[in-house]
């Protein structure tokens, strides 16, 4: 994957006016608050299981944090009060004592809970690098602890109180295996790129172990309970070694293993016979001699991206699996076949929603591993894959008059198209020299019209996708993170790029380009909004300078910020029948709102469970629905909301539902503020539309 780019993509289609409701989607929910019924999903990266009640499963997700099942993996619920980092790459739970738990983090460092993940907090004091991507806890003596990071191991012997560097072992990078032996205490290995080492002092003195392991990366290492002495070790490229107590060099082990992208591994400790491994692509194998002989067992896995393998101690017949998109899915016949185990498992980063303009209630969302759909204004979901890869999906965009087509532009694998709603998926890459694909827009009045930008490039289609062709005459190679059509001129285009903070502007159908502004600096503009009441009047959010606005067609900006705490926008939204009404979107901090064109700002964001948005799509009237794509945390929805009005709420109604999301009745006319409401809100138009029965008062 390519850096320096800010991962989230957000595409409504143009012209569609769209409407905002703030409620609850679930049955008995305060209306105003937020809810999510799925997609689910996401990718998990580490399981543990609660050793004295196997019921309880956690799992560390990418970006979504850490979520538990007290029921087997039936249902997920998010547990991250505290996490500051989500991304967790290795969890242990404490043998003596389950309810405590360690995650490691990607570049947070270790985080720890003491009642079983109701709540977390740091534990890294002494780590000088938080990129931790291995744990473990000493049997013996669980107060003892070891971490695997970048750039080397570190130990705790307070139960992760402070942590100190490992001596007396090589400088070692990539530390991603660390086990102890049960059997055996003191004794411990540690895996890294290219090696091995042994510890039989708890870690005080090391020896490398073994000679002959490919220069490759360690991803996991195991004991093989019937044989203590024999050491097993998935390598990433290499596949499986096995090193002997009689030996001192390694040895493959890799008949029948056809994919040799080791990166989880674990032993059947009931019946040792039975080891597992997953793969990268290429799913789950099964041992059933120590590691001899392999054979595929994938029936009915989606995701061959397996990350994450865990097996139940009291009943080896089931076993959980870390995937990519799906998250977790479950056996209960020995890795014979696999269900998609993940109700309530919102890790997913929904980097694009975008909405049926015929039928508001069908909705897409472009996530890592895919587009979901909902048919049902998002009450449930299902994968719209057929034929579209894996890659991830940076932005959606629907043709507004025939809206069964659609495109998606992915990072890695270019352009997609469907005309079928969804149902399958075809490459149109014709002409683009780049399949690094950051956003797609369509032509509101000529849908045959389409633009797409890429890392360097702009391109575009007169014939619906079938071909491209550059259209940058200008950009000098910059890099466009977002894209606007005016919907009153679509000759004019703007683009905003994603680093140097330079916005570009076209009024030629993108023929050529113009720069119009280059005051964010070392910044990348994340969202565009055009106000189509005032002609020339529109707005950008910028990764660190917030809000700004511009009355000229962009030829000149001023800073909107006032009452912004966070500064890194992701989305702009106007209400187009009350233009002086704004939404900014913040990553972070969740969605504010503006009643007087951005001059001031107070925070709109109860119920939701993470402020980091990455994208957002707003019903046509009818629906009375929004939708807010989170980072890690799936998407959630609003619905039936009431008027908001910039002189206040009129209405004892309006008052009595402000109270119960925590902004009480207004008593100087003034905007009320709703802690905790709406994080992110992508769109182009915005519009507030009152429960039944109310009468507006006047903006």
């Amino acid at each position: 994957m390519r850096s320096g780019t800010l991962h989230r993509r957000v595409w409504l289609v143009a012209a569609v006016t769209v409407s905002v409701f703030l409620s609850s989607a679930s049955s008995g929910a305060a209306d105003g608050v937020w809810s999510s019924h799925g997609p689910f999903g996401g990718t998990t990266y580490t399981l543990a299981l609660d050793p004295q009640t196997p019921s309880i499963v956690y799992a560390g997700t990418y970006r979504g944090g850490v979520f538990k099942s007290t029921d087997a993996g039936a249902n997920w619920m998010a547990i991250n009060t505290g996490l500051a980092n989500r991304w967790v790459t290795a969890l242990q739970v404490d043998p003596s004592a389950p309810s405590i738990l360690y995650a490691g983090t990607y570049d947070g460092g270790v985080f720890k809970s003491v009642d079983s993940g109701s709540s977390w907090s740091a534990s890294s004091t002494g780590m000088k690098d938080l990129h931790v991507s291995a744990l473990a806890i000493d049997p013996s003596t669980p107060s003892t602890l070891l971490a695997g990071g970048f750039y080397g191991l570190y130990k705790s012997t307070d139960s992760g109180a402070s942590w100190a560097t490992v001596s007396g072992i090589a400088p070692i990078n990539f530390v991603r295996a660390i086990t102890f032996d049960p059997a055996t205490p003191g004794r411990l290995y540690v895996g890294w790129d290219g090696g091995v080492a042994k510890s039989a002092d708890s870690g005080a003195t090391w020896i490398v172990v073994g000679m002959g392991l490919p220069a490759l990366e360690v991803y996991s290492l195991a004991i093989d309970p019937a044989s203590r002495s024999t050491l097993i070790a998935g390598i990433r490229g290499g596949g499986v070694y096995r090193l002997t107590g009689s030996s001192d060099t390694w040895t493959p082990s890799n008949a029948g293993l056809t994919n040799l992208m080791v990166i989880s591994l674990v032993i059947d400790s009931i019946h040792p016979a039975n080891v597992y491994v997953g793969t990268d692509n290429g799913g789950v194998y099964k041992s059933i001699d120590h590691g001899a002989n392999w054979v595929a067992t994938n029936q009915g896995l989606a995701s061959r991206y397996v990350p994450a393998l865990a097996i139940d101690p009291s009943d080896s017949s089931r076993l959980y699996a870390g995937v990519s998109q799906d998250g977790l899915v479950k056996s209960t016949d020995f890795g014979g076949s696999w269900t998609v185990s993940n109700d309530g498992l919102r890790g997913l980063q929904i980097r694009a929603l975008a909405l049926d303009p015929a039928t508001p209630t069908t909705v897409y969302a472009g996530a890592s591993g895919g587009v979901f759909k909902s048919m049902n204004a998002g009450a449930s979901w299902e994968t719209s894959n057929a034929l579209l890869t894996s890659a991830d999906v940076y932005a959606l965009a629907v043709n507004p008059v025939t809206p069964s087509t659609l495109y998606a532009a992915t990072f890695g694998a270019g352009i997609f198209k469907s005309t079928d709603s969804g149902g399958t998926w075809v490459a149109a890459n014709a002409g683009l020299t780049d399949l690094y694909s950051l956003t797609v827009a369509v032509d509101p009045t000529n849908p045959s019209t389409l633009y797409a930008s890429t890392y360097y490039s702009v391109f575009k289609s007169v014939d619906a996708g079938t071909g491209w062709f550059a259209a940058n005459s200008g950009l000098e190679s910059a890099s466009i993170f977002e894209l606007a059509v005016d919907p009153a001129n679509p000759a004019t285009i703007y683009a905003g790029t994603s680093s140097g903070g330079t916005l570009f502007k076209s009024i030629d159908s993108g023929a050529t380009w113009d720069v119009v502004w280059e005051g964010w600096p070392s910044e990348s503009v994340c969202a565009l909004a055009i106000d189509l009441s005032t002609p020339g009047t529109l707005y950008s959010g910028a990764s660190s300078s917030g809000v700004s606005k511009s009355i000229d067609f962009g030829d000149t900006w001023a800073t909107s910020n006032t009452g912004l705490p966070n500064w890194f926008i992701f989305a702009l939204a106007i209400d187009t029948e009350a233009p002086a009404e704004l939404f900014a979107g913040t990553y972070g901090s969740g969605v504010f709102k503006s009643v007087d064109s951005g001059a001031s700002w107070a925070g709109v964001n109860a119920g939701l469970a993470d402020l980091r948005v990455l994208s957002l799509a707003l019903a046509p009237t009818d629906s009375r629905t929004l939708y807010a794509g989170l980072d890690g945390a799936s998407v959630w929805q609003a619905t039936t909301a009431l008027w908001v009005f910039a002189d206040g709420l009129e209405s004892g109604e309006a008052c009595a539902w402000s109270a119960a999301v925590g902004g009480g009745c207004p008593q100087n006319r003034s905007l009320p503020l709703l802690p905790n409401l709406l994080p992110g809100l992508p769109g182009r138009d915005l519009k507030l539309v009152g429960t039944p029965g109310f009468e507006p008062g006047t903006p």
